[in-house]
């Protein structure tokens, strides 16, 4: 393994953004992927991308073993990957209909809109 000589300063900020993925993960919330995200963009920026795997274990030396930081690594990397707009819907209505639809309930709206702000 080639250390990257990460900074404490660096280390400590990517903790925090681990720290949150992590919460995220434990409450199965919608922002474990951009947690996640986070997580690996910060990494890369910090360290060379063929070296990536190995930052990720040296910043967590000592607080899990090597086996351990390879498996959140590869966590990590599948949660990053999985975005979550693949189990969002399609829109119904394709953007034309759509601006043809709002403008059509917009002009709805005008007609009776002023009305009921009338006090006479």
């Amino acid at each position: 393994m080639r250390t990257a000589n990460v900074s404490d300063s660096c280390k400590k900020h990517f903790l925090v953004l681990y720290e949150k993925y992590q919460k995220a993960k434990k409450k199965n919330g919608p922002v474990i992927w951009a947690n996640a995200v986070l997580c690996r963009e910060y990494i890369q920026k910090i360290a060379d991308p063929d070296n990536e795997a190995d930052t990720f274990e040296e910043i967590l030396a000592g607080s899990t073993t090597k086996e351990q930081a390879a498996e959140s690594f590869r966590e990590l990397c599948e949660e990053s990957k999985s975005s979550p707009r693949k189990a969002l819907p399609f829109p119904l209505l394709p953007d034309s209909q759509r601006n043809n639809a709002h403008s059509s309930l917009s002009g709805r709206k005008s007609k009776t809109w002023p009305n009921r702000l009338r006090t006479s």
